[in-house]
């Protein structure tokens, strides 16, 4: 290796463990600045409107969904019926009919 290539290397090491011990200080200081507010009860009334919300909102969507079940109770048995009054007529169209029969029956 060359002397500048040494130098190049020396630098890029020193300048990796300065960042890396810059990083784990911010860290470590951004933990604290959370463990403090956590043992302060900063953070409470923020938590507990945050959970307030996520349950109104599944609520929300709980009742959708009882209104969705709702309507296709109420729906599917006409769908039902419709359909097999569909199917009494045609059938009842083909047996009477003499274009419904197929061979030499």
């Amino acid at each position: 290796m060359k002397s500048y290539e040494i130098y190049n290397l020396i630098v890029c090491f020193f300048v990796f463990f300065l960042l890396s011990g810059l990083l784990g200080y911010l860290i470590v200081t951004l933990i604290r600045m959370f463990l403090s507010a956590i043992r302060a009860g900063l953070e409470d009334e923020r938590i507990v409107a945050e959970a307030k919300a996520a349950e109104a909102k599944a609520a929300k969507a709980k009742g959708r969904l009882v209104r969705v079940w709702e309507c296709i109770d109420r729906v599917f048995p006409l769908v039902v019926c419709v359909l097999l009054a569909v199917v009494f007529v045609f059938s009842m169209y083909s047996r009477f009919t003499e274009n419904g029969k197929v061979g030499n029956v």
